[in-house]
């Protein structure tokens, strides 16, 4: 039945969710982390309350200057009127867990974003966790979820405690900087380990626009999904909570990423499956997406996969505004999810609610400039350069091969190849797979197109020049046929 209720008038559902946004403020620093959490579980949580979810982000409210002082003197060992020329009682900025403060060191000209912890919030958190927890267990049961709602709830618990030392968050900063900072396009700001403690946080204040960022939305967008997909599909570190309040258009025109207490990782093997199964859903190959499925502990192995193939076609063409795949909108899909796991075993694990959230967010984005904008159009060449990249490797050269040779007859997709190539040819280079720019198309790179020709004259290419042979002896007997039928009628006897 969902968090909707079974069979309940729009205006009395749309009524609950209102309530429970006014409630969940009131119930603790717990319960406003895990409302904003389960905004991102589109497979739990109908519309109406994801909606109300949602405007958590903007919700916190401030705490007094005393308290932060005493955390940031006690904290750092400085006394704010000797150490700080400027140190503002009122922070610039507040979130569920802490505030922010813009403030600059005497005998230093650097300002400075000093992010200071919520008193008390780690003993409160805990406690809220303990009954969260044993509400999490009635509601599984009282509303007959398939989703494990306690794993959820200990995921979260887990993350939350992780987002609460600010010591972790400037590590989780340092490796995003070190991985993402030098793609051209992105900023990530400097961090301060001498000015950092459990519950205090120090960072290179950065000045910017929060979006919608007008004119720009398409080219920044671009530069985040392009970001994202190198985050998600080649290191798999990535930054989990890239809501617009973390994420900035610079004075000189970058995309500023702020923000990395919710960090989370995708291992080697997902990640690789993960990019199989983009190439399986962009050419509708169904049947090949239920078995990926699978593999990404979406669906149970012991599924009808048939069925579920079935199940997926409609459901994504549900979700896609022409029925392609490459027009898919990611908003739709979180109702169509939540869709597919009412009607199935279908399970969208935690890690990829927040990839799902990452790219709903910058799709939405980009949808304000540009309504005709699609997210999967524009990750495909990514997707299609890393395919032939990495055709080395077994899993990817399988993946290749089930996309572009017809395995009942052995020959070639020719439209797939097409496309393939029209996407490596429309995208950045295989070096530089951040710099795009979706104002306009990108003229195909040299270096990507003789990749492409190594590749089939390589070992590795070895099935594409046999479904090319296999095409060329089908089009040779083709022509044969029509010759000999041809010359059997030019040489027929005519009667008189």
């Amino acid at each position: 039945r969902g968090w909707g209720g079974a069979g309940g008038k729009e205006e009395a559902v749309a009524r609950h969710a209102r309530r429970l946004g006014g409630v969940i403020p009131r119930a603790g620093t717990a319960a406003v982390k895990l409302g904003q959490a389960m905004g991102n579980r589109p497979d739990v949580v109908a519309s109406p309350f994801l909606e109300e979810l949602l405007k958590l982000q903007d919700s916190a409210e401030t705490f007094e200057w005393e308290e932060a002082r005493a955390v940031v003197e006690a904290e750092l060992g400085v006394v704010i009127e000797e150490d700080f020329e400027v140190f503002p009682r009122v922070p610039e900025a507040a979130a569920s867990l802490g505030q922010v403060y813009r403030v600059k060191l005497k005998g230093c000209d650097q300002w400075i974003a000093l992010k200071v912890q919520r008193p008390r919030i780690v003993a409160d958190a805990s406690v809220d966790l303990y009954f969260l927890r044993i509400l999490a267990k009635f509601a599984r049961w009282r509303l007959g979820l398939r989703t494990n709602l306690p794993e959820v709830l200990d995921q979260f618990g887990a993350k939350l405690l992780e987002e609460l030392d600010y010591e972790q968050e400037l590590r989780n900063g340092v490796r995003f900087k070190e991985l993402y900072g030098m793609i051209d396009g992105v900023y990530v700001p400097d961090f301060f380990p001498g000015m950092t403690s459990k519950h205090v946080l120090a960072m290179e204040w950065v000045e910017g626009q929060k979006a919608p960022w007008g004119s720009e939305s398409k080219r920044l967008v671009n530069i985040g999904i392009q970001c994202t997909l190198r985050q998600i599909l080649d290191s798999g570190f990535f930054h989990a909570d890239p809501h617009k309040g973390n994420l900035l258009r610079t004075v000189d025109g970058k995309l500023c990423y702020l923000d990395f207490g919710m960090m989370d990782e995708i291992d080697g093997e997902l990640r690789k499956n993960l990019i199989v199964s983009i190439a399986n859903l962009i050419n509708r190959d169904y049947d090949s997406l239920a078995y990926d499925y699978v593999l990404l502990e979406m669906i149970p192995p012991d599924s009808d996969l048939m069925a579920m193939s079935r199940l997926l076609e409609e459901i994504f063409g549900d979700a896609s505004d022409g029925g392609n795949p490459t027009d898919l909108n990611f908003r739709k899909l979180a109702g169509a999810m939540r869709s597919v796991a009412l009607q199935s075993q279908f399970r969208l694990p935690a890690i990829f609610t927040l990839v799902i959230r990452s790219l709903a967010i910058l799709e939405g984005v980009a949808l304000e400039a540009d309504p005709n904008f699609r997210i999967v159009d524009s990750a495909y060449p990514y997707v299609a350069r890393r395919l032939i990249a990495d055709a080395g490797q077994p899993h990817f050269r399988e993946s290749l091969e089930s996309v572009l040779v017809d395995a009942d007859s052995g020959t070639l997709r020719w439209n797939r190849l097409e496309s393939l190539i029209r996407a490596i040819s429309n995208g950045s280079s295989f070096d530089d797979p951040a710099a795009v720019d979706l104002t306009e198309a990108t003229p195909a790179h040299d270096s990507d197109l003789e990749k492409v020709v190594d590749f089939v004259l390589s070992p590795d290419g070895d099935f594409l020049r046999a479904a090319i042979t296999a095409d060329a002896i089908e089009t040779l007997d083709a022509l044969q046929l029509l010759l000999a039928s041809t010359l059997a009628t030019l040489l027929r006897p005519r009667r008189p």
